[in-house]
């Protein structure tokens, strides 16, 4: 099971929301950068980093940050928030950014999507962001299906694979839900996790989850209370 450092992007700056909360965003004095940095001496196989501004405007609002990320990092990169195009997509892909995130389009525009995921094959991966059994877009503002539906249509495009977001429990290091994750493993689906991380035991439990290929982490890792290196 791969460990999978977060960095939230807002102004340049490295943040954290709570269940996606602006009212409750926490301001980091890291740098962007340089925390990139850091997770790859520590052994980060991956990075996951959002432009928080992009996810709510629908437009990639953060490109200096992300492009000097891409180019100073060896660690490989996948990039969310306000991916809405074929042009964003392969911009990203052309800064040396390794996959997309996408979590909105896909519900959106779904000729588009397809387009896109037959043309780049194994560099975009899905993000279901759920929140009471609902899939949420638009920086989890709106609700567009539920989680059922949802599953049944990534399943139809042969889409086995995905991120999975427990906004209920996201940026609240309060544990993870075992009974959600098993909702989706059970269905033959494997998934990145992410939500509600907050200890290195949450860690072990994970990994010892039959179909959790990876868990995404960011505000326990931020705030000291996972120290252990990334490798597998």
């Amino acid at each position: 099971m791969l460990i999978i450092p977060a960095i939230d992007i807002k102004n340049g700056k490295c943040i954290r929301l709570v269940r996606g909360d602006f009212s409750k965003e926490i301001l980091y004095s890291f740098d962007p950068i340089q925390l990139a940095l850091e997770f790859e001496k520590k052994g980060a196989e991956w990075i996951h980093i959002v432009d928080i501004e992009g996810a709510l405007r629908g437009e990639i609002c953060n490109w200096e940050v992300i492009k000097e990320i891409a180019k100073n990092v060896k660690s490989k990169i996948q990039v969310g928030g306000g991916i809405n195009s074929a042009f964003n997509l392969e911009k990203l892909l052309n800064i040396g950014v390794e996959r997309v995130v996408l979590s909105t389009l896909p519900f959106l525009n779904k000729e588009l999507f397809e387009k896109l995921l037959n043309e780049f094959l194994g560099r975009i991966i899905v993000s279901l962001d759920v929140m009471n059994q609902k899939v949420r877009i638009r920086g989890w503002k709106e609700e567009v299906f539920e989680l059922k539906y949802a599953l049944s249509y990534l399943s139809s495009l042969g889409i086995s694979e995905f991120i999975y977001t427990d906004i209920e429990r996201d940026g609240t290091m309060e544990g993870v839900r075992l009974e959600k994750i098993r909702d989706i493993t059970s269905r033959g689906f494997n998934i990145y996790f992410a939500g509600g991380v907050g200890s290195e035991q949450d860690i072990e439990i994970l990994r010892e989850e039959k179909g959790v290929k990876g868990v995404i982490v960011g505000r326990a890792i931020l705030e000291g209370r996972i120290k252990k290196k990334f490798r597998r």
